[in-house]
């Protein structure tokens, strides 16, 4: 069965079969002291213990010393390696004119395979590159467990010197096909056999991420259930106000984000903070926040509020290392003082406009423990009487809207780079893909804690936290920023006013 080889260095072509080589020690040890005895082994598609093993036979050895790869330890044998090559040679093949082929094993029995065999095997381990145990599976489903199975494998591979780069057909199926066609049909199967796993792995994936959404929400559904009585208990009763409505000419859009609830801060450990950061002095600010919006309600007469929560409105339990150090509250109790808040706003901006839509998208602060899915879940629930609210909690990382003709995204922000280039185009980027570019458009992120505006034909604002200065801000990276949140007022041309309302 053994053919000349050649190899792949124009003009180094190896002119003996293994047939010639074994059963002549003078060329063999030529050829080795030439090719190194791996080398040699993968010119003539055989194992190298093969080598070894008909070296080891012969009363003097070539020396090797110019050849890399330790050849002398090579040379030493491995006794388990020279074993199986020396059941290699005791394996009887006969072949016959149907295309069957019978192989003598001295100690597993004997085996029958056919071309047909052979053709799969070279094909899955030759052409596509499979492992031993992986071609042994597709044959398995192909030819049958009680036809097929590992042993085989092994001995077809080693009766036929077959490895991953042999080619994947018998010198049979060559010898009596068309070379164009048979490559044809190769080349072919080769294709088809990808679009095959292609589809397969991409079902697995589309499973895998199905399990993960159902038991994210199933989780969900758990803490919700466990923790909404709690939210019910701690509920605020927001202010009454008196109020006469007139025709509107704007809408109002609130964007309050990083409110990090459950974050402490002490005011001395940082470079010019003057006050605290905690849970009580968040409350005293989201008071102020409604306030101020309320003002500007009775002034404007908008005629839709949106509240866009940019995200990380809980600080997290698992972001980092030494986050623990600074936590007032930890665990899903930031998540139930944090809706408790969310309703507060909420339910106050109801009774002076009840033409409201609430959305949200979700922070980085929330990739562990999916707090801003959850504080979403919290608010929808304990509202559900508040029938002219739309909410759109999903936990999708990019959303956008259409107010008064012009295109309004909002995102946390932590996937769009810093860099001055980078950011354009992730934002173009985002545009692009949301397919908004047919008018003007808004995109509006939380996440660096500080007020900046960028952008050409489009508007890129990053809106500031409620929180202000902190450890990385102020003392790392001395940038401090200055604890605010912001509300906007919309008329038919864009943005005609940005409110802050400062909390320093």
């Amino acid at each position: 069965m053994a053919i000349k080889r050649e190899s792949k260095g124009a003009g180094d072509r190896l002119q003996f079969s293994w047939e010639d080589l074994k059963n002549d020690p003078e060329l063999l040890k030529n050829a080795v002291k030439k090719y190194g005895v791996r080398g040699l082994a993968e010119k003539v598609d055989i194992k190298h213990p093969t080598v070894i093993y008909h070296l080891n036979k012969l009363d003097d050895r070539p020396e090797l010393e110019n050849h890399g790869h330790n050849q002398r330890k090579y040379l030493a044998g491995n006794l388990e390696d020279e074993k199986e090559a020396a059941e290699d040679e005791r394996l009887k093949i006969k072949e016959f004119d149907d295309g069957s082929y019978t192989i003598k094993h001295p100690s597993k029995g004997t085996f029958l395979t056919t071309d047909d065999e052979l053709n799969e095997l070279r094909f899955y381990y030759c052409q596509l590159g499979l492992t031993q145990d992986e071609t042994t599976n597709k044959l398995k489903k192909i030819f049958g467990k009680d036809s097929f199975n590992y042993d085989k494998f092994k001995i077809l591979k080693r009766a036929f010197h077959i490895v991953h780069g042999s080619r994947p057909l018998q010198e049979r199926t060559i010898d009596n096909g068309n070379n164009q066609e048979l490559a044809k049909q190769v080349l072919n199967r080769e294709e088809k056999e990808f679009d095959a796993v292609f589809r397969e792995e991409r079902i697995k994936k589309l499973e895998s991420e199905n399990r993960k959404l159902r038991e994210k929400r199933y989780i969900s559904n758990r803490v919700i259930d466990k923790l909404g009585p709690q939210v019910k208990a701690m509920r605020y009763s927001p202010p009454e106000f008196n109020f006469k409505t007139s025709e509107s000419k704007c809408d109002y859009l609130l964007l309050p984000c990083d409110w990090h609830t459950g974050k402490q801060i002490e005011a001395d450990n940082i470079l010019g903070l003057k006050e605290n950061y905690n849970y009580n002095v968040l409350q005293s600010r989201v008071e102020k926040y409604l306030k101020k919006i309320i003002y500007g309600i009775k002034r404007d007469n908008p005629g839709k509020v949106t509240t866009a929560d940019l995200g990380d409105t809980a600080d997290g339990k698992d972001i980092y290392k030494k986050q623990a150090q600074n936590q007032e509250l930890y665990g899903y109790k930031q998540c139930v003082k944090a809706a408790d808040l969310t309703e507060y706003l909420l339910a106050g901006l109801h009774k002076i406009n009840p033409n409201l839509e609430y959305l949200r998208v979700p922070g980085n602060h929330s990739k562990n423990d999916d707090s801003d899915l959850l504080i979403g879940e919290l608010v929808k629930r304990g509202m559900k009487n508040y029938e002219s609210i739309k909410f759109d909690i999903s936990d999708n990382q990019y959303k956008a809207r259409i107010i008064r003709g012009m295109n309004h995204v909002f995102t946390h922000g932590e996937n769009i780079r810093t860099g001055t280039y980078t950011r354009a185009k992730d934002v173009l980027s985002i545009i692009q893909l949301l397919k908004l570019n047919a008018r003007y458009t808004y995109v509006h992120q939380g996440h660096l804690h500080h007020w900046a505006k960028e952008g050409a034909r489009h508007n890129h604002w990053l809106w500031p936290s409620i929180v202000g200065g902190d450890e990385l801000g102020n003392n790392i990276m001395q940038e401090g920023a200055r604890a605010s949140q912001i509300f906007l007022r919309l008329i038919d041309d864009g943005i005609d006013g940005i409110i802050p309302v400062y909390f320093d």
